[in-house]
This record gives structure tokens, sequence and C-alpha cells, in this order.
């Protein structure tokens, strides 16, 4: 059932070039498929009665470019198929020219909040999200395999800014991270394979390996517990 919204870039939103970087872009992506899920009946605070919520596997984004301050664009999003444990949602930025300058596409696996066990999603909710008629073809990776040699970046704990309702750190953190850690603006295509959630108190440990493609960033915690990989390619010139 695609999903609409428009707004507006607001300054709040843009780093010093005044563009919306790619955290941001992952927060306009999650705002719609909250709000979509809000107006479905099946937001935040129905999950939370049900103690079930969604976590996020992997995104596969495509930037043409980035939006820019004070632009209108138009927010999309498309629940395309569920199916046992998961949900696939497709993502889109549309300009005021009617241009796709970012589109997304993501996998996501629907939890138990107590047991942290996936749950199969009811019949239900799937009715709600995803057309009858519906049978696209699944076509995003989720698994990320860099390479073996990595360099050090950056280490830090987790503290209670970085949480959300589902009591761990907000996916899009790991973006903001990995931009934070970049040399230089290289954001064309991103890939983001979720492994494990961090928690607060956590010690994340931030490694990454450069390639002729771009960067891959490698996020663990103190255990040694694989938490996330980010592959950012470069920009195609």
């Amino acid at each position: 059932m695609r999903y609409s919204m428009n707004i507006k870039v607001r300054y709040s939103e843009c780093g010093g070039d005044k563009k919306v970087p790619l955290h941001q872009i992952l927060n306009y992506f999650q705002d719609a498929a909250t709000f979509q899920s809000e107006e479905l009946g099946y937001g935040v605070s129905y999950n939370m009665e049900q103690h079930r919520g969604w976590f996020l596997l992997a995104y596969d984004i495509s930037i043409v470019r980035k939006p820019e301050m004070f632009e209108d664009l138009t927010l999309l999003t498309d629940p395309y198929k569920m199916k046992g444990y998961y949900g696939y949602r497709r993502f889109g930025i549309i300009d005021a020219a009617g241009d796709t300058i970012v589109t997304g596409d993501s996998i996501w696996i629907l939890m138990d909040t107590d047991s942290l066990l996936p749950v199969k999603v009811p019949e239900d909710m799937s009715r709600a999200y995803v057309e009858e008629s519906s049978n696209e073809k699944v076509v995003i990776k989720r698994k990320i395999r860099p390479g073996k040699e990595w360099e050090p970046a950056d280490e830090f704990d987790i503290s209670q800014v970085y949480l959300d309702t589902n009591h761990h750190v907000n996916n899009n953190y790991y973006a903001l991270w990995a931009e934070n850690l970049l040399d230089k603006e290289q954001a064309g295509r991103v890939r983001i394979d979720y492994r494990k959630a961090a928690i607060l108190g956590d010690h994340v440990i931030i490694d990454r390996q450069e390639l002729e493609s771009g960067t891959v960033f490698r996020f663990e915690n103190q255990n040694g517990d694989l938490l996330a990989y980010i592959s950012i390619a470069k920009k195609e010139s």
C-alpha cells in the first residue's frame, strides 16, 4: 500500500553544505514508515501494547543527489511484501520538479520485544500494508561480505540519547557515525547490514577498510559481537 507525505527541508536537518546528510535521509524514510503505520492502526503505541516491534535488517539506498535546504519534497514508501517474519519496504524522495533523487529498499523483521524472538506477521497486518494482488519479487540482498583487512576508526560508549522506543540504538545513528568518518563526500550507493542491536552501556568499536569502490565500516561491541556493516560507494562522476 503506497504512502506519500510532503515536507519542506528544514535548516536543522542540513549540514554545513546546506544539504541533507545520509542519516537525515534515513530519518525521512523512518518518518514515512511510522506515519503510514499510525494511519493504518499499527503504529508505535499499538505494537508496544502487543510487545512487538519492527527491527530493520538491511538498507540498499541510491542517492542521485542529496536534498537541499528549504526544498519541497515528497516522501514515498511502499511495503510491497510481507512473508513469514519479514517485511519488505521501498522508499523514495521526489523533488518539486518530479524527479526521483533518492531511492531505497529495505528488509525488516517483526520481533517479540520481551523474548527478542521473531514473530510471524499477523494476516490482518499483512492485508493492511500490502495490496492483495501484489506479487513483487524481492531483489534486495542483506549481507555485506567485506575483505579481511581492517583499520581502527573510532570507539565510544552508548548513552541514552542514541536509544529509540525499542530500547536499542536507533538504526540511523550507524549512518551518522559512518558519515563522520568519511574524508569527503562519496555517498552514491549505500548498503547497510544490521546484525545485532546495540544497547545502553555498550562500547562500540568502529573499523574501516578502503576499497576502490568506496569505504566499508564494521561496528562491533565490547564483546566482539558484530553490530553492523555499512558500505558507502563512491559517487560516480
